[in-house]
C-alpha cells in the first residue's frame, strides 16, 4: 500500500543547475559587454602604452564606480527589502531598522573605500615610479593619470553600463510597465524578491572584484619580478574577465531557468 508523505516546500535544490552555459548564451549583449570592457586594458596597453600602474588604478576606479553605485541602489532599496537584513531579533513586523538606508549606504561606502585607500597606496608605492612623483594632490592624478592617460574612457563606459544596470533593476521597474530581471543564482534565492536577488546578485560581483584585485596586487608584487609585469598585467585581464562573463552568463541562464520553471516548461 503507497502513502503518500507530505511534500516539502520546493526550494529548487533537486532542479539542474545552470550549468553548463549554453553557448549561446555568450553571445547575449550583457555577456558580449563583459568582454568588451573586460579586455579594455589590454587595448590601453598596446595603444596607450599603458604600464602596471594604470593598468591597476584602472581596475581599482572601476570598483569605485560600481561601489558608488552600489552605495546609490542601498539608498533606494524599498522598506520590504531592508526587512531582510534585519537582525534576528528583530521581528519583520516591525519594519527595518531606523535609518537603514543610511547606515548601510554607509557601510557599503566604508567597505568599498577602506581597501580602496589602502590598495591605492600600496599600488603607488609599487608600481608608481615616475608617476607619484609628478603628483602632489588629488587634481594631479584626475589630471595625469585619468584624463592625461586615458583612464577616462573604460571608466566612462563603465559608468554607463552601471547606469543601464541600475535603470533596468530600479527605475524602469517604478513605472509599472517592466519587472526586475530575476537573477536567483542559488536556490534560495527564489524566495526574495527580485529587488532583493539583483542587489544581492550586484553586490556579490561588485566584492568578487574587489577580492580579484586585491589578489592580482599581491601577484604583481611577488610574481612581478619572476614573470615581468606584461604577464601579470594579462592574467589579471584574463581572469577578471572570466569571473564576470561567467558570472553574467549563469545569470542569464538561471533567469531563463526561472521563467521556464514558473511556466511548467523544461529548463535549459
Amino acid at each position: 500500500m503507497h502513502l503518500d508523505r507530505p511534500m516539502a516546500p520546493q526550494t529548487g535544490a533537486s532542479e539542474p543547475d545552470p550549468f553548463p552555459i549554453p553557448a549561446r548564451t555568450f553571445l547575449r549583449p550583457p555577456v558580449v559587454v563583459e568582454v568588451v570592457l573586460g579586455v579594455s586594458p589590454l587595448v590601453g596597453v598596446v595603444w596607450f602604452r599603458w604600464d602596471m600602474y594604470l593598468m591597476l588604478m584602472l581596475h581599482l576606479l572601476a570598483i569605485a564606480v560600481s561601489g558608488t553605485w552600489l552605495a546609490l541602489r542601498t539608498l533606494v532599496l524599498s522598506r520590504k527589502a531592508l526587512v531582510y537584513f534585519n537582525p534576528q531579533t528583530r521581528k519583520p513586523v516591525r519594519g527595518p531598522l531606523p535609518g537603514a538606508r543610511f547606515l548601510f549606504a554607509g557601510l557599503t561606502v566604508l567597505g568599498f573605500g577602506v581597501p580602496m585607500f589602502l590598495l591605492a597606496g600600496v599600488i603607488s608605492d609599487e608600481f608608481g615610479g615616475a608617476w607619484r612623483a609628478q603628483m602632489h594632490r588629488l587634481g594631479d592624478f584626475f589630471r595625469l593619470v585619468v584624463i592625461g592617460a586615458g583612464l577616462w574612457i573604460p571608466l566612462a563606459f563603465v559608468c554607463a553600463w552601471e547606469a543601464a544596470s541600475f535603470a533596468a533593476d530600479v527605475l524602469l521597474p517604478l513605472s509599472g510597465r517592466f519587472e526586475t530581471p530575476a537573477r536567483t543564482i542559488a536556490p534560495a534565492y527564489r524566495s526574495l524578491s527580485r529587488e532583493l536577488q539583483a542587489f544581492l546578485y550586484v553586490r556579490a560581483f561588485a566584492v568578487l572584484r574587489l577580492i580579484v584585485t586585491v589578489l592580482a596586487v599581491g601577484a604583481g608584487v611577488f610574481a612581478g619580478q619572476l614573470f615581468g609585469i606584461a604577464a601579470v598585467a594579462v592574467v589579471l585581464v584574463l581572469f577578471k574577465t572570466a569571473v564576470a562573463v561567467f558570472l553574467e552568463a549563469g545569470a542569464i541562464v538561471d533567469a531563463e531557468n526561472e521563467a521556464k520553471r514558473r511556466a511548467g516548461r523544461p529548463p535549459l
